[in-house]
């Protein structure tokens, strides 16, 4: 038998191949041109065999009349050395692949490593057997979509082939190193990123390769292939049956577990003892069943299975989360009971305090092993009903995770903070939004709490002057007075205190007041400062009850704490001073029947400050730095300070009669962007919308004070957008204005205009501003001034490159007082 490789040509009815190259073709012209015409599909041909797109034959003679066979190649045994190295490679290659890839088709650690580290020694095999064409392919596809330094797997697997086909030679060993570079590399693609994607570009790249190298093998190995196909199935078939099985036996028990799940993280942290203890641990009970049938040993063959695997393994996760959730749950309603806290006089007590800390940390340390099990759990793979509810459990999961861990802090830093370790002072500043400041409002009062053994009490309440003022023989020194922002400074803090909060970082107004008050006659260090204004106030009084209004005979609840301290208490009182002390005698006592009485419990004070909290009416920050993070945990801190790469804005009204005239400000803000995913370049157009809706008479003189030659009742405002960019343009009611630019805190700019309103004018002002941020992501913090009257805000935003995730080029959200950070995702 003689093996030829050759050109078939038209004409050969014997069909017998002519070898290539042959300068003696039947159909071979005599002339150069002729014999070069002829050598050039000849040597087309030679490439294609060489890199294995054309396979050789076997030509064997036929019997008289007969036509030729042909017969299959089969490619000579390995040698030992041979065998050794490609072994070696596969070994390598898997524990890369093991320790490396990121690939869970089941979701079990132990299962998807054996997964990755398998495929990559079946890729490894079959690139030693299988021919040129399927693993150049291989490599072109995964050169394609790998992610990061992984394409060189793939360019060395192209290489390798090229210089394979160069040399026309099959070399085992080097094409077992090509198909282990194309599996490392199919582990790790990056493109296209639609789900799926990745998985299917990884099988287009493959598949060929273990085709060629199936059809190449000798019988024995594909009968031993096949055989391992057949337990393969098996498998499947035993997968299969299992998980029939365990929705026969556990579907009704998984869907009233999760919902028992849910319902018991509602109840973390509540403090009702009628919530049942036994209930929690019946679910709790339950949902172990499902866990412990879903891990059972009978599952394994689900649990194996890809797509299968990943979901019996989310039922269990879920499962297990919400037995960890009922545990906590039930541990909570067992062991803290908040109605402990409180000593029949008033007063927290810190031993009961700090006794929650072990069963807190025990909650938060469970809660913190689902939430993270919930999350590993997650995956593309699931089928839309796990898939819901695992994201409705994973949220609610992680919800009670961060009330527990903000508990376990209150019982870490509680006792101290009360003054379990020695006694603490606090400095209470009371800010009126009736006279805006960057903060909110100004000082109108401020106040000296001294914590002690748990015991809050009132030590002195007073106005801004009874500290110091313009008449005072001495004035308070600020010796880093260059650390804080000139837009604090020129509003002359150490001879008007009530404008410490002309700058909206809460921080740099709480270091500026440690630094001032142990200046003031009879002051002293404090270990914290509080800021609350009139929405705090009236949050206050929701749990203290109404409180009398000193020298009348009305008293202020909640409902009408704001109206009465922003506008009532200005026309209620003939002069000015009375008002003040009336004031100044009400909020000594709503204070002292709030610190100094019994509490509700913990979930009820937050009910009723958390949207002063949220809407930026109350802060708070302690001395010690420890302690801040708990209370930056709760959204006390106030802080005005982008994170890197992230735009920020914030709209500022300051009054510059002086009145209280703002109480009548209404604004609205539009902020169109449009972003460039592919730069981070911004251009934002922001539209400012002011109403003075004060009338024209009949106001207090102390309201209605109008700035030289102006109406009375007309608002004269400083109007400043803080953000990191630079203002390329700005127009008042349409015509262009002069902005003044200065420097901020933490880097960022203050761009000002001087904007009049007379009673009932509104104005329009229009700000150009750009700059760049870290894409493909736009994160935006907004933070919204906590104005006598709540703004509306509209944030629009367009992409001038990839779209935002949905497929949208365009997005728009509401913003709202208080610090809020938006993030708008694209594809990619």
């Amino acid at each position: 038998m003689s093996v030829q490789v050759g050109l078939e040509r038209p004409g050969d009815d014997d069909h017998t191949p002519t070898p290539l190259g042959d300068p003696q073709g039947p159909d071979r012209a005599g002339d150069g041109v002729a014999a070069l015409m002829w050598d050039l599909p000849s040597v087309i041909v030679r490439v294609l065999v060489q890199t294995g797109t054309v396979s050789t034959t076997t030509s064997t003679s036929a019997p008289p009349g007969g036509r030729p066979t042909k017969a299959r190649h089969v490619r000579s045994n390995a040698t030992a050395t041979q065998v050794a190295l490609i072994a070696s490679i596969c070994v390598v290659a898997g524990i890369v692949a093991m320790a490396t890839a990121t690939a869970s088709p089941t979701g079990s650690t132990v299962l998807d490593a054996l997964y990755r580290g398998g495929l990559v020694t079946l890729t490894t095999i079959a690139g030693s057997r299988a021919r040129r064409w399927s693993v150049a392919v291989g490599a072109g596809i995964v050169t394609v979509g790998a992610a990061g330094w992984w394409g060189l797997a793939g360019v060395g697997a192209l290489g390798i082939t090229f210089a394979l086909a160069w040399e026309n030679r099959r070399h085992r060993v080097g094409g077992a190193l090509a198909g282990a570079l194309i599996g490392s590399a199919a582990l790790h693609l990056g493109w296209p990123r639609t789900t799926f994607m990745t998985a299917i570009l990884a099988t287009a790249a493959t598949t060929p390769m273990l085709v060629s190298a199936y059809r190449t093998s000798s019988r024995a190995v594909r009968r031993r292939v096949r055989i391992a196909a057949l337990a393969v199935a098996l498998l499947c078939l035993a997968g299969f049956a299992g998980l029939l099985a365990f929705t026969v036996t556990q579907r009704s028990n998984v869907e009233s577990a999760i919902h028992e799940a849910l319902g018991a993280a509602d109840r973390i942290g509540s403090p009702s003892r009628d919530a049942s203890t036994i209930g929690f641990a019946a679910a709790r009970q339950r949902l172990e069943t499902v866990a412990e049938a879903a891990g059972a040993p009978w599952m394994l063959p689900a649990r194996a299975l890809p797509v299968i695997g990943i979901n019996v393994n989310s039922i269990r996760e879920s499962a297990a989360a919400g037995a960890a959730l009922a545990g906590a749950a039930e541990r909570v309603t067992s062991d803290v009971d908040y109605r402990r806290l409180h000593r029949p006089g008033g007063g927290i007590d810190l031993a009961v305090l700090e006794s929650f800390r072990a069963p807190l940390t025990d909650v938060d340390d469970a809660l913190a092993a689902s939430d993270a099990a919930l999350r590993s759990a997650d995956s593309p793979f699931l089928v839309a009903p796990v898939a819901e509810r695992m994201a409705s459990l994973s949220r609610r999961v992680s919800t009670a995770h961060h009330d527990a861990t903000t508990a376990r802090m209150g019982a870490q830093y509680g006792p101290a903070m009360l003054g379990g370790s020695g006694d603490r002072r606090y400095l209470l500043l009371l800010g009126n939004p009736a006279e805006a400041r960057d903060l909110g409002g100004h000082l109108g009062n401020w106040a000296e709490v001294v914590a002690s053994g748990g015991h809050l009490r009132v030590v002195r309440v007073g106005e801004p002057y009874d500290m110091f003022g313009p008449s005072s023989p001495e004035r308070p020194f600020l010796p880093n007075v260059d650390s804080f922002p000139r837009s604090l400074t020129e509003m002359n803090p150490t001879l008007y205190p009530q404008n410490w909060g002309a700058t909206p970082d809460f921080p740099t107004v709480a270091r500026l007041a440690t630094e001032l008050y142990p200046q003031v006659p009879e002051g002293g260090p404090v270990d914290g400062v509080i800021y609350a204004d009139t929405k705090a106030f009236a949050a206050a009084l929701a749990i203290t009850g109404p409180i009398p209004i000193p020298g009348t005979d009305q008293e202020v609840d909640s409902a009408g704490a704001s109206e009465f301290l922003e506008r009532g208490q200005y026309s209620m009182f003939e002069r000015a001073s009375e008002g003040d002390r009336a004031v100044s005698q009400l909020v000594r006592d709503a204070l002292g029947r709030l610190l100094e009485g019994r509490l509700p419990a913990p979930d009820a004070v937050a009910a009723n400050f958390g949207p002063a909290v949220d809407d930026g009416h109350l802060r708070f920050i302690p001395t010690r730095h420890d302690e801040s993070a708990f209370t930056e945990r709760l959204g006390l801190e106030g802080a005005v300070q982008p994170r890197p790469g992230e735009d920020l804005l914030m709209v500022i009204n300051r009054n510059v009669n002086p009145s209280k005239i703002d109480s009548y400000l209404q604004r609205s803000i539009t902020d169109d962007v449009t972003f460039d995913p592919a730069t981070g370049d911004v251009h934002t157009r922001l539209q400012i919308s002011l109403t003075n809706s004060a009338p024209a008479s009949g106001l207090p003189k102390v309201v209605g004070n109008p700035p030289p030659g102006a109406l009375p009742g007309t608002n004269r405002t400083e109007l400043a957008v803080l953000t990191p960019f630079r203002a390329t343009k700005a127009m008042l009611d349409g015509d262009p204005v002069a902005t003044g630019t200065r420097a901020d805190v933490h880097g960022l700019d203050r761009h000002s205009i001087l904007v009049e309103l007379a009673p009932g004018q509104t104005r329009v002002v229009e700000i150009d501003l750009q700059g760049r941020v870290q894409g493909p992501d736009y994160r935006l913090k907004w933070i919204g001034q906590a104005l006598a009257n709540p703004e509306t805000a509209l944030l629009s935003i367009r992409s001038t490159g990839a779209v935002f995730t949905g497929g949208d080029p365009t997005a728009s959200t509401p913003l709202t007082q208080g610090a809020r950070t938006f993030t708008f995702r694209t594809d990619r």
